[in-house]
């Protein structure tokens, strides 16, 4: 910021969480929201029917046992900058 001419005024790192009772909705998630746009769309487009399957297994298989849905953090660091 100091290198572009700015000031940093405030700065802070955070998460959030959302949560998703199903597979589908994750993935429905990661692609809306452009958490994982950028991997889907390195996917040949032919192979991407074999993928939605796949990956959705792969997420049941990682919920914990005796969670009831699913969680999805997103980290994001916020920062506010003036010209002085």
């Amino acid at each position: 910021m100091t290198a572009a001419g700015l000031a940093v005024e405030s700065l802070r790192q955070d998460s959030i969480l959302f949560t998703y009772d199903s597979a589908e909705q994750v993935l429905e998630h990661l692609l809306k929201s452009g958490a994982g746009t950028a991997f889907y769309d390195a996917i040949d487009p032919t192979r991407r029917p074999a993928f939605d399957p796949r990956f959705l297994g792969m997420l049941a298989q990682r919920r914990e046992a005796d969670a009831t849905t699913f969680a999805v953090r997103h980290e994001y660091v916020a920062c506010v900058a003036r010209k002085p």
